[in-house]
């Protein structure tokens, strides 16, 4: 088919004004074959009575031409988080390729067509992002030095930072499937989480160099700003891939020295900023330095050990 199914997964969570822009951002795109999936996970303001009322205006605006079609599902769940929402989306979907649209973002006509051109031009790369205009806290900024988005092996870039906005990718059902989706024992850092499993075995990352999307920052419900020492959530995803990666193991991934290398390294220096907070704080570190020993020994970091890092009443 020139024109595959794209599958655009939209989660929201009391966002009633912005999920709407962010739905007519989609009802925009200029590229003719594609299934929304808004999810509502579990709101308990308007969110779903605004999503209701407004969907019969949706459905009007859609067109379809011979095997090209337009369509809309809302969802309701119990609340289970954006991974949970993510996920659950996904399972309903039937496209070829998957993108993600958060409830507070926008995407520009073209974002698609543009991002699926590519990928025709590029057939052996399974994922791709574009750049974006950041506006935070109302003003627009531009991520330069090491926020700057890159292309290729981005491995090692992606230890260290969140490097791929879920906004901007789209990548193939084959791709996530082997993923294995997002992890839902992560209240948030859950795009990094996945990202990292995914470059973790040299998967080339694309990327359309056109700002093709308007991302926003800074406000009040961001989950960037719910939790205390962000960081922890990081070095859990670390931990799980430094897991991973010593057999015997069910999802061991097979990923090279050099990038195990790489990880061992970017997670002990993350144990070392977690404890100088700890410190700062009076906080015990004697759990943190277990890992170190995990990482250094070369052996696995028991799972009900890691669920300290998630643990909310640890870190207040």
């Amino acid at each position: 088919m020139s024109t595959p199914l794209v599958s655009i997964i939209l989660p929201t969570f009391h966002r009633p004004d912005t999920t709407k822009k962010a739905i007519e951002s989609v009802i925009s795109q200029t590229y003719g074959n594609w299934e929304l999936i808004v999810v509502d996970d579990g709101s308990k303001d308007d969110t779903w009575q605004s999503l209701l009322s407004e969907y019969p205006g949706w459905k009007s605006n859609l067109t379809g031409f011979g095997k090209n079609t337009k369509s809309i599902q809302l969802h309701q769940i119990i609340h289970r988080g954006v991974s949970g929402a993510r996920n659950f989306g996904v399972e309903r979907s039937f496209g070829k390729w998957i993108c993600f649209l958060d409830s507070d973002d926008l995407w520009l006509p073209e974002k698609i067509s543009k991002q699926i051109n590519y990928h025709k031009d590029h057939p052996e790369i399974r994922i791709s992002q574009t750049n974006e205009t950041w506006i935070k806290n109302g003003n627009k900024v531009k991520p330069l030095g090491k926020h700057k988005k890159k292309e290729g092996d981005i491995f090692q870039e992606c230890l260290e930072l969140c490097l791929i906005t879920p906004s901007s990718v789209i990548l193939g059902r084959e791709l996530w499937e082997e993923a294995g989706g997002f992890d839902e024992r992560l209240q948030t850092c859950e795009d990094y989480d996945f990202w990292i499993r995914i470059t973790a075995k040299g998967e080339w990352v694309g990327l359309l160099e056109e700002e093709l999307m308007i991302r926003h920052g800074g406000h009040s419900d961001q989950l960037s700003g719910k939790y205390n020492a962000m960081e922890r959530f990081r070095l859990y995803s670390q931990l799980k891939l430094w897991n991973a990666t010593i057999p015997p193991s069910s999802d061991y991934t097979g990923i090279d020295s050099q990038k195990k290398d790489l990880l061992k390294t970017s997670t002990l220096n993350r144990i070392q900023v977690l404890e100088a907070g700890r410190k700062k704080r009076n906080k015990d570190i004697h759990f943190l330095n277990y890992f170190r020993e995990d990482l250094e020994t070369g052996r696995k970091s028991p799972e009900n050990f890691m669920g300290i890092l998630l643990n909310e009443s640890d870190w207040n």
